[in-house]
């Protein structure tokens, strides 16, 4: 102790205060156990409440509106009340100060009279005075926090763990929403739910449409202020999407995030006519006006997702814009540049379904010929492309994204059709080598096999008659017939390929017909069975 003392004068007499001196103790000091606490402050108001939005008015006028008040704020208990004036003194600065006896009082009429009218230009704010210095201090610029969604995606597969291995189906008719087991043991389906939950509170489980997501994690359903999420065994809601008068929705392939669409035009130039959504949070990551192409045709979609989830992607007529999702912005070009790839007489493109990598096909023009071009993404490397001059064509991927078809039909200066042709293109081997395959006939139809080498091809001459059924092979070293088939009538239209592979359905859609077969180890076909009464037909997974 004595050592601090030194210190202390030391420090006294260097600074020219040694009076000072005559104020320290020489003892050591009470023991700080037995010191008493020190008394603390209490520097909160629970029974006082500031209310704003009230009139500002003249002196005459103060009584009136102090009366009006005290009406109002009297109901819950005994206070004082505060109204100040200006710093000129000529009128009220629009608020109060209202002190109860007792902290409950102040709560009740916080909750009651929070919000009120007074009249149509002038609504009570009531806030406690305790939450006035914070509310004060607050930033102007507003950030909304982020809040996470506290669900598990534990049990979002717990169909696949019923102990008798059955699948579910979705069935949507009049106003019901309702899943189904599919039992094959009993021959007929289980109910597993039917929106009795929301049925009980008097609610309606969905307004106009259902739709399970890609993976089977989510089932959709479609509301007039947006979607929302529902899975697990009891089909609990998971997470909502706001977005008034949505039409369309599309998942990312790895469900990380879903788009939605309220199917307004370009022209309308609605800034939030698209939105994306994480759907972890269900905060709304990128908004946008409906883009003018759809590059599949149709109304909807109007961005293809990459394999991955990425990246998406949009076109016009001269160019596409590739977004990655870590920023929702462009992709950069060899500068650092965020920049859109151009492709002047651009018609379509696709994603391969396993890499990031596109496939365009751009039109004919002038002198400058049609070409199909592979861009790798996002170092927008070319991979390959290829010329062609009076052609149409489509594209199809394999679905590994080990081979893309070309099927381009030479057109005369009438634009009639000609002479076809399906470029193979081999994406795993080195420079992506082409296999072409002349076909004398129309083609009705190209079908790769699931996970496989082979494809289907459907034919008729050019009157629209002796259809028949190709099945392609590819091996190391050339693309050739394996079999064929003379289809029993012209109405046969659409192929089906079993989801690994190896069996297909050959279908007359709307005529009724269905052909099932098969190939075998050595590549031989066989023939199963034929059934009628078909009227539609689709992939059908959960």
């Amino acid at each position: 102790m004595r050592d601090v003392q030194e210190l202390i004068e030391q420090e006294l007499e260097e600074r020219e205060e040694e009076d000072l001196l005559d104020f320290i103790s020489e003892g050591d000091g009470e023991d700080i156990d037995t010191l008493e606490e020190p008394i603390r402050l209490d520097d909160s108001f629970p029974s006082s409440l500031i209310v704003c939005g009230l009139p500002r008015v003249p002196k005459e006028k103060y009584d009136k509106l102090l009366g009006v008040i005290s009406k109002l704020f009297n109901k819950y208990g005994d206070n004082e009340k505060e109204m100040p004036y200006n710093a000129a003194g000529t009128e009220t600065e629009g608020c109060v100060l209202i002190t109860y006896d007792k902290p409950e009082a102040a709560d009740q009429a916080q909750q009651a009279l929070d919000g009120m009218s007074l009249d149509k230009k002038h609504t009570f704010k009531v806030v406690k005075l305790d939450e006035f210095n914070a509310i004060t201090s607050r930033d102007e610029d507003f950030r909304p926090k982020r809040t996470l969604a506290t669900y598990s995606r534990n049990d979002f597969r717990s169909w696949l763990q019923d102990s008798k291995c059955r699948e579910q189906f979705l069935l949507r008719y009049q106003t019901e929403t309702e899943i189904f087991w599919h039992d094959t043991t009993i021959g007929e389906p289980t109910l597993c739910y039917g929106g009795e939950r929301e049925k009980r509170t008097g609610k309606i489980w969905c307004d106009w449409q259902v739709q399970w997501s890609p993976l089977g994690h989510f089932l959709t359903t479609f509301h007039k202020q947006g979607v929302a999420l529902w899975g697990g065994p009891d089909f609990t809601k998971k997470i909502r999407f706001a977005h008034d008068a949505v039409k369309y929705l599309e998942f990312s392939p790895t469900e990380e995030y879903a788009l939605t669409w309220n199917g307004t035009s370009a022209l309308e130039n609605d800034p939030n006519a698209v939105k994306i959504h994480r759907v972890l949070t269900g905060e709304c990551v990128f908004n946008c006006r409906t883009p003018a192409v759809a590059p599949l045709g149709g109304d909807f979609p109007h961005f293809l997702w990459s394999r991955d989830g990425k990246f998406f992607a949009e076109c016009n007529e001269s160019s596409i814009s590739v977004r990655e999702t870590d920023t929702f912005n462009l992709i950069k070009d060899e500068d650092g540049k965020k920049r859109t790839l151009k492709f002047p007489e651009l018609s379509t493109f696709q994603w391969s379904p396993k890499d990031n990598l596109l496939s365009v096909w751009c039109l004919e023009k002038e002198n400058n010929p049609a070409r199909l071009v592979l861009v790798e993404i996002p170092s927008r490397r070319e991979l390959a492309s290829r010329s062609r001059t009076q052609v149409e064509a489509a594209m199809h991927w394999q679905s590994e994204g080990d081979y893309l078809c070309l099927i381009n039909t030479k057109l005369s200066k009438t634009k009639k059709k000609g002479a076809t042709n399906l470029e193979i293109f081999r994406i795993r081997e080195k420079n992506i080598p082409v296999d072409i395959v002349e076909v004398k006939d129309s083609v009705r139809g190209f079908h790769w096999e699931t996970k496989g080498h082979r494809f289907s091809l459907l034919t008729s001459d050019d009157s629209g008659h002796h259809p028949k059924m190709f099945i392609y092979g590819l091996s190391k070293e050339k693309c050739e017939v394996l079999s064929f088939f003379d289809l029993p009538s012209n109405s046969f239209n659409n192929f089906f390929w079993a989801p690994e592979g190896q069996y297909f359905v050959c279908a007359a859609v709307g005529h009724g017909d269905l052909l099932f077969g098969g190939m075998t180890s050595d590549n031989k076909l066989e023939i199963l069975h034929k059934a009628g009464g078909l009227v539609d037909a689709a992939d059908a997974t959960r």
